[in-house]
């Protein structure tokens, strides 16, 4: 008997899966994101005000990029500057209210891998800056990279990045190597090799 489920229907039922309700894009992306990096979040699971600080960050990171992707940005100093402040807005967030570290390294990939959920959700929402996107920078990736001449590198582990200007200049060096590409789409084609 020949399946009566159209392609479109797979697909959606596979996102379903992925990222649970994701009628609000920004939500199922940034709850998504989260579970990327929160393992190296060492001892947050027994910090007593876990919650707080991840519904005020989860809040404080919707808000951002909602603003940031109705914004059109001119040049990529301005999305950098735009970046540099939303991952400060987070590293903040979870200093104040509960007490606890988090490094650049982890909120960039907080960001990052919430626009590239958004892009893959609804990539309309994504469109205005997504040539500015820089790519979520993790082990994955750090391997696939390691095999260029002169790969961009960390001076340490990417969860444990500490400097927002050591992250910057990674990803300077990033599109520096594959000048005329989008980062975001030779990120998804370093994820296919």
């Amino acid at each position: 008997m020949a399946s009566t489920i159209t392609p479109d229907q797979v697909r959606d039922y596979m996102v379903l899966v992925y990222f649970g309700d994701y009628r609000d894009p920004f939500k199922a992306a940034v709850k998504r994101a989260y579970l990327d990096f929160n393992r190296t979040l060492h001892d947050f699971g027994k910090n007593e005000h876990r919650q707080e600080i991840y519904k005020q960050a989860e809040q404080r990171l919707i808000t951002q990029l909602q603003s940031m992707l109705t914004d059109e940005f001119a040049n990529q100093e301005q999305y950098d500057k735009w970046h540099q402040d939303c991952c400060g807005q987070l590293i903040e967030t979870f200093r104040s209210v509960g007490q606890h570290k988090m490094y650049y390294g982890q909120a960039q990939k907080w960001i990052n891998m919430a626009l590239k959920y958004l892009f893959v959700l609804d990539r309309e929402l994504t469109s205005r800056n997504y040539q500015y996107f820089h790519i979520p920078i993790d082990n994955i990736v750090l391997e696939k990279l390691a095999t260029m001449n002169e790969p961009p590198v960390l001076t340490t582990a990417w969860s444990r990045l500490d400097s927002y200007e050591e992250y910057l200049k990674f990803q300077a060096r990033y599109r520096s190597a594959f000048a005329g590409i989008i980062p975001m789409d030779n990120e998804f084609t370093l994820w296919m090799k």
